[in-house]
């Protein structure tokens, strides 16, 4: 009996030992799982930082990619109304030059014109001194004839003279027989064809 209660005590201290070995398994089991949760815990946190950070850098990326294509969007619609005002300039210049074009053959030809009337002026100016010179040299001519024929007459008479003489302009002898004056239509002519010479000048 001793023997058999020695080795139920042994078997009860045995139990004993190995139920404390198992807590103690236990426990540092638990302990091991609670470290590993806590471990599990602090990862995720530094995770959802990490991701946390990455999408508040997405963000900011996209924002600043939104601006920029506004803003190439603003180029762009600047762009097209600086192309469609250079169109309009060069429609405008064009029609300008059309203009211009058109201005100067009009004055082209109204040069042209003028030279013509001009010369055809010129022309008529010269055939009317022309006119003039040969009258006066007939009227001169008139006149000297006159004057020799009174002198060959016998005239002696310094009271009288031809008061009209166009040439002279001082006194003349008297002839005895009655001079024929010039014609007046010579005179006429003269008088119409200087006037049309002072005013064509």
């Amino acid at each position: 009996r001793r023997e058999s209660a020695a080795e139920a005590e042994a078997g009860a201290v045995a139990l004993q030992e190995s139920r404390a070995r198992e807590s103690e398994a236990l426990e540092k089991a638990r302990r091991a799982m609670e470290e590993a949760g806590r471990e599990n815990v602090e990862g995720l946190k530094e995770r959802v930082s990490d991701l946390e950070a990455l999408v508040e850098e997405a963000e900011e990326s996209l924002v600043v990619a939104v601006e920029e294509r506004e803003e190439a969007f603003r180029r762009a619609e600047l762009a097209s109304d600086e192309a469609d005002r250079a169109r309009d300039e060069t429609f405008r210049a064009q029609a300008a030059t059309s203009t211009a074009r058109a201005e100067r053959d009009r004055a082209l030809a109204q040069a042209q014109a003028a030279s013509a009337a001009r010369e055809r002026i010129s022309g008529e100016l010269q055939g009317m001194r022309d006119d003039v010179k040969r009258l006066r040299e007939q009227r001169d001519q008139a006149v000297d004839s006159s004057a020799r024929r009174s002198s060959l007459s016998g005239g002696t008479s310094s009271q009288s003279h031809l008061t009209n003489c166009p040439k002279c302009g001082y006194d003349l002898p008297q002839p005895s027989f009655v001079m024929m004056p010039v014609r007046p239509t010579t005179e006429e002519s003269i008088l119409n064809l200087e006037s049309r010479l002072a005013a064509a000048d």
